[in-house]
């Protein structure tokens, strides 16, 4: 059996009496951003009136979207400080009515826009211009996950729940979130740890 992850190995080794091989995951074996890089994105971050983050992907309630979505809305340093595009391919209908709904009830339409099955040009361009991800995914059963590899690539954090395969994901540059975490936890390393009032 192939598998992609301690996480995964750990898994099947108590479930299969045959030979299991590992292979490397992609964050595991790419360099992300080098040192000169990485100090010439904080300093544009620096000089940008607001943060740019982003989630992609499909959209399914597994993403946590909403949560970070009310996060947003409680933590008036992010509300107006970051811009928070949500990209991908609208799975689930019901759940992305739901993340339209809460836009409009928190009066966020300014703050968090989303755009629907981008071609891949634009995911890249979209990549290349966020300044963190957002990856909150549970429940998380995945052996692997695409998008996790891709963010880990790039360098840029990105807040994550500290489960499955993600708990397993560099804390450097992801921000591992342990669950359950009410909105508080999720801006408390975003907003310099100042509570809510």
């Amino acid at each position: 059996m192939i598998v992609h992850s301690q996480f995964s190995e750990n898994y099947v080794s108590g479930r299969f009496d045959g030979p299991v091989l590992r292979l490397g995951f992609p964050c595991d074996q790419k360099p992300g951003f080098d040192k000169d890089n990485r100090q010439v994105w904080r300093s544009d971050v620096l000089r940008t009136p607001f943060v740019r983050a982003l989630s992609f992907g499909h959209l399914t309630a597994n993403k946590s979207i909403d949560v970070f979505i009310e996060a947003i809305s409680r933590s008036n340093l992010l509300r107006t400080g970051i811009r928070y595009t949500i990209a991908g391919h609208p799975s689930d209908r019901a759940y992305t009515d739901h993340l339209l709904s809460l836009i409009e009830e928190y009066g966020l339409r300014n703050v968090v826009t989303m755009e629907f099955s981008v071609p891949e040009s634009r995911l890249t361009e979209m990549m290349r211009d966020a300044d963190f991800f957002v990856n909150l995914r549970y429940p998380n059963t995945e052996a692997a996950s695409a998008s996790l590899a891709e963010q880990m690539y790039s360098g840029k954090p990105s807040p994550i729940y500290a489960t499955g395969r993600y708990a397993q994901a560099p804390s450097d540059p992801s921000i591992p979130i342990e669950r359950p975490a009410d909105c508080w936890e999720i801006t408390r390393p975003l907003d310099g740890g100042v509570p809510p009032p």
